[in-house]
């Protein structure tokens, strides 16, 4: 539980309407130019951080653009229930959409709680933080930054980086500024890890390397730093506000 100081400060700090303070994670590309491979489904995100995203045959992105058909598998992608004579339209999110290899008639990922981006050169710190990482108990290699505001970036899938403590190991927490080096994206997960080099590599044409970054908000809820630009209300639970949290 929160006191109520802690409470009006984290409402304030989640539902202001001048939050951005995220920068582009890629080198070299903005944020309106970032390559997504999988969207923040906005139809099946769990109001407390504990509960599993769990696919339900629809998902939705951040645009209100909107994926519908059955649930097989983990994490489907869906077509998209806009179609022109029975076909599937592409989907346009932001412009860079590339359905992780699919074709871009179809939604990924449903019951996806991040956005992962293409990712083939260098990774930076999206905002200033508190840099926490244990790579020899986390078998997706994952950086999280807590930020001063209260809010988490999570990196996933990383392959090198070069915050390691004195013994050489990416292990422990680092101070980092905004634009920092955090190191080089990697594969999926475990299926995609390299035992000979001790790498993460891209899995196939359906996982390409790539990035994962997942955002919590100060209460711990997923969010998405895209916000909700679609027409209507946002699906997801009104315990949870989303709004835009990239700077550029």
């Amino acid at each position: 539980r929160f006191d109520s100081g802690v409470l009006l400060d984290d409402i304030k700090v989640t539902t202001g309407t001048n939050m951005q303070f995220l920068s582009s994670p890629l080198a070299g590309i903005t944020v309106k130019n970032l390559p997504i491979n999988a969207i923040f489904d906005h139809n099946n995100i769990a109001d407390d951080s504990t509960e599993p995203f769990q696919p339900n045959g629809v998902a939705v992105a951040y645009t209100g653009e909107k994926g519908q058909g059955s649930v097989s598998g983990t994490a489907p992608c869906l077509p998209n229930s806009n179609k022109t004579n029975n076909v599937p339209q592409n989907f346009q999110i932001n412009g860079h959409y590339l359905a992780a290899g699919n074709p871009k008639n179809l939604l990924c990922y449903d019951g996806h709680d991040g956005i992962d981006f293409e990712a083939k050169g260098n990774v930076y710190a999206d905002a200033e933080g508190i840099a926490t990482l244990n790579w020899e108990v986390n078998s997706y290699h994952t950086i999280i930054i807590t930020h001063p505001n209260g809010y988490r970036s999570m990196y996933l899938h990383m392959n090198t980086s070069p915050l390691k403590n004195v013994q050489g190991e990416n292990v422990g927490t680092f101070t980092v500024k905004k634009g920092d080096l955090l190191g080089t994206a990697g594969g999926f997960g475990p299926g995609c890890f390299d035992v000979v080099q001790k790498i993460y590599v891209g899995c196939n044409t359906a996982f390409p390397v790539h990035l994962h970054l997942g955002v919590l908000n100060p209460q711990g809820q997923r969010v998405d730093p895209y916000g909700w630009t679609g027409s209507g209300q946002d699906p997801m639970s009104q315990s949870v506000k989303n709004i835009n949290l990239w700077l550029d």
